[in-house]
């Protein structure tokens, strides 16, 4: 029987592909953060500040079900699976929304998957990876049969060996051992508690940095200024002057955002109007605050910065248990935007 290998992104199915795929082999590519997005409540100002647990839809317009499309090793090729695609019904239905097409094609996927012999999933240091795996199962599976027949696999490089060495060594995802279940559950806690500061924040950002952004006459409403977004944009009243690529610098230096989504925050705030870019002879390309991305930040509470230490809240993301996270960060969350209601109140 062939085995079914859920992979990242194709760059990764091609170093399997090379290692220890055989024919017959099908490659399903997981969501990646992308592919999963917040689902925000009904939003009001009645319970205002207000935290949530995360709620998350399928993002289609990010692509991430065209990339799910399942491929199947034929030759030295992966060739995508156009006839009985078992995602192609799910696919559709998910995009338009109808629960009965959702659950019959989440009966099909399950019974697919039931044909393979194992089920192999790469779950290399990430809560990214772990996060797009539980939701897989969440979203696009409805029975739980076909757990016994997952296998976790955590290669230390992509290196033929490697790769072939972590197959040899893969483990059961129904019979881990208490060390590989803290293992997974340690990933599943991490990315838990980080999507619960950054859905929380977007939710409450919402309903108040939304209307500073309409006072500001930036964009319409209904734009999210997420944290990163919010941080980033004092680091370009700092540093913007010196060049992009200064500027990119610093922003890795205090972390904020990642390596790959640090122009797209960048690229946000062109796009609702806060900052700008301009050419500079010796220092290139430079993007600085707009006339509303002044107005804008000066109405943003001093303390803002001060809400989190990034250096402490990347340890506590990691480190805290999930229960124990609410009860540090929520308090801040709902004191930072308690304060910045009042600021925007005095506008209005």
């Amino acid at each position: 029987m062939s085995r079914l290998f859920l992979l990242e992104k194709p760059s990764l199915a091609r170093e399997f592909q090379k290692s220890v795929m055989e024919e017959g082999d099908v490659v399903i590519f997981l969501p990646t953060i992308n592919g999963f997005k917040f689902k925000y409540p009904n939003l009001s100002y009645k319970n205002f500040p207000e935290t949530f647990e995360p709620k998350y839809k399928v993002n289609i317009l990010r692509g991430s079900l065209f990339h799910m499309n399942p491929r199947i090793l034929k030759g030295n090729e992966l060739k995508e699976i156009k006839e009985d695609n078992p995602l192609f019904a799910l696919n559709e239905a998910l995009e338009f929304g109808n629960k009965d097409k959702i659950y019959k094609g989440q009966e099909q996927l399950s019974d697919y998957m039931d044909n393979f012999e194992e089920i192999i999933v790469e779950v290399t240091c990430s809560y990214s990876k772990t996060r797009a795996f539980n939701l897989f199962f969440d979203y696009y599976l409805m029975h739980r049969k076909t757990i016994s027949k997952v296998y976790f696999i955590r290669p230390v490089s992509l290196s033929e060996n490697c790769i072939k060495k972590a197959m040899i060594e893969k483990e059961s995802f129904s019979k881990l051992n208490m060390d590989q279940e803290s293992y997974y559950n340690d990933y599943k806690n991490t990315y838990k508690n980080k999507d619960y500061f950054d859905y929380n924040f977007n939710l409450n950002s919402l309903l108040v940095l939304d209307e500073l952004l309409k006072y500001s006459g930036c964009c319409n409403k209904n734009k999210i200024l997420t944290h990163n977004m919010l941080r980033t944009l004092f680091e370009i009243k700092r540093y913007g002057s010196e060049g992009l690529s200064f500027l990119l610098t610093e922003l890795d230096k205090k972390s904020i955002g990642r390596i790959h989504t640090r122009q797209a925050i960048i690229e946000e705030l062109f796009d609702y109007g806060l900052i700008e870019q301009v050419e500079n002879k010796i220092k290139g390309k430079k993007v600085i605050l707009s006339e509303e991305g002044e107005y804008f930040l000066s109405k943003i509470d001093y303390n803002f910065e001060k809400i989190i230490d990034l250096k402490e809240f990347k340890e506590d993301v990691e480190n805290l248990k999930h229960n124990d996270f609410i009860k540090k960060y929520e308090p801040c969350l709902k004191k930072y935007f308690k304060k910045q209601n009042n600021i925007v109140k005095k506008i209005n």
